[in-house]
């Protein structure tokens, strides 16, 4: 059977839930344990043995209302016993539960035999479709297939597989709701299996689209089921651990980047000189925001009814050498922490760019933050994974150290590189850096350069687009 296509979830609910039908059933248990101890309305009418019939009755759903609050609560740690067992009263099952309790209690009050009749010609189907799906639950494993690692923002398919391994009875409307926690969000995708036969698997999948970076945590996952009268949905939780790391998002390096680390290094380059041995020609594109108006190809563009530019790559020998000051205060305004995700979003770019379109430039990195992290990339073609892997568990920090970073830059500045030093506070560094690049005996012909994290937007050195 080919898979059911998924949803892509785009929503998060919030963690720790409270449950409506442990609520309801929490109360329904102590109501009748506490009514029946205390004014005996059932054991006077039906004798002890119907008093302690309620009793245990009320003691039952206390206990699978206490169950089901803790297992919604604490997801975590409602893995094994009675805790992975879920129960839902949808809409549907409220009403009937409303209509069988209004029969029960009038026909113990009117004494009518034909309403209790009806009450058990009720219950019968409600009681029977609950085990049903029981049944149907035991002996079913979900697998999930998920990638390692994904980039920020980009939509990735995970994989859930269905085994029903029952020998005799099939699994029929089985929805696989599955569990991510990442960056502070909580999402819940759900997949539907419409009918998995005995001993047979059955594969499906949902899309997923994470915004920000750092690792991302799967499981539980909760098999649901309200087939066949819908009137009662039953569950089964197992754990399933497993997860992903969410790579920074990457974008565009503007031309505004490139005049400023020509101006670095004291060197400008005229559109009509472009093309000589610093860059060469790479392809012509749209026009977009920021671009020099020197590069546009005006022939193309008149052809084309629509502004076209000349893309050229850098082919020099530029060694880059970039500084993370990670730092963030402990109540950083949400626009203070965008900003410092955009910094690692650009230093991340720069870092992919300059390996893949410079030839013979190696660039390096170092970053502090909660922990400090150095790469230093020597070749083109070199793996980034280890890069990306460090940027995307990169965490800031109030007590980051950004005079760490000069100790790197002593052991890696070198034939008169760029020496770039990204910081949300760079008027405490200007201030300090001068005695402290004598201290360090930095190189001389190394010119460190700093940049206010806001200074990425307000110049308009990088773009999504």
């Amino acid at each position: 059977m080919p898979p059911r296509p998924s949803r892509t979830i785009s929503a998060a609910r919030r963690r720790g839930q409270f449950s409506r039908a442990g609520i309801v059933f929490t109360a329904l248990g102590l109501a009748a344990i506490i009514g029946e101890l205390a004014w005996r309305p059932i054991g006077e009418r039906l004798g002890a043995v119907g008093h302690w019939a309620i009793i245990i009755c009320g003691a039952y759903f206390l206990a699978w209302g206490l169950t089901d609050l803790v297992s919604a609560l604490w997801p975590r740690f409602s893995g094994s016993g009675l805790t992975r067992h879920r129960f839902h009263l949808p809409v549907e099952g409220r009403v009937f539960v409303l209509l069988m309790m209004a029969l029960f209690v009038g026909s113990l009050l009117g004494r009518s035999n034909p309403l209790l009749l009806v009450f058990c010609c009720l219950a019968g189907p409600w009681v029977i479709n609950g085990f049903l799906i029981v049944a149907m639950l035991q002996r079913l494993q979900v697998r999930r297939v998920t990638p390692e690692r994904v980039m920020a923002g980009e939509c990735f398919s995970v994989e859930l597989e269905l085994s029903n391994r029952k020998r005799l009875f099939p699994a029929w409307m089985m929805n696989v709701r599955d569990r991510v926690e990442a960056a502070g969000e909580v999402l819940e995708p759900e997949v539907l299996f419409v009918h998995a036969p005995r001993r047979s698997r059955q594969s499906g999948a949902y899309r997923l689209s994470i915004s920000s970076r750092g690792p991302a945590v799967f499981g539980p996952v909760v098999l649901l089921s309200r087939f066949p009268l819908g009137v009662v949905e039953r569950g089964l939780q197992s754990e399933l651990p497993g997860g992903l790391l969410v790579y920074p998002r990457l974008g565009r390096l503007a031309t505004n980047w490139r005049r400023l680390t020509e101006a670095t290094h004291d060197s400008t380059h005229s559109a009509a000189h472009v093309t000589q041995s610093a860059e060469t020609f790479h392809r012509l594109r749209d026009y977009h925001s920021g671009d020099d108006p020197r590069t546009i190809h005006w022939r193309t563009s008149a052809r084309r009814n629509e502004l076209m530019v000349r893309e050229f790559r850098d082919e020099r020998d530029s060694p880059m050498v970039l500084l993370l000051d990670a730092w963030r205060p402990a109540q950083a305004a949400p626009a203070d922490a965008e900003a410092l995700e955009l910094a690692i979003s650009f230093v991340t770019t720069i870092c992919v760019q300059q390996l893949r379109g410079s030839r013979d430039a190696p660039v390096a990195l170092a970053a502090d933050g909660a922990t400090p992290m150095e790469w230093n990339g020597q070749f083109r073609g070199e793996p980034l994974e280890p890069l990306l892997d460090a940027l995307a568990i990169l965490e800031p920090s109030p007590v980051a150290d950004w005079r760490r970073l000069l100790a790197f830059t002593q052991r890696t500045a070198e034939r008169r590189p760029t020496v770039l030093l990204i910081s949300p506070r760079p008027e405490i560094i200007r201030e300090e850096l001068p005695r402290l690049h004598d201290e360090h005996r930095l190189d001389p012909r190394s010119t460190i350069r700093v940049l206010d994290v806001s200074d990425i937007e307000r110049l308009r050195l990088f773009s999504w687009t």
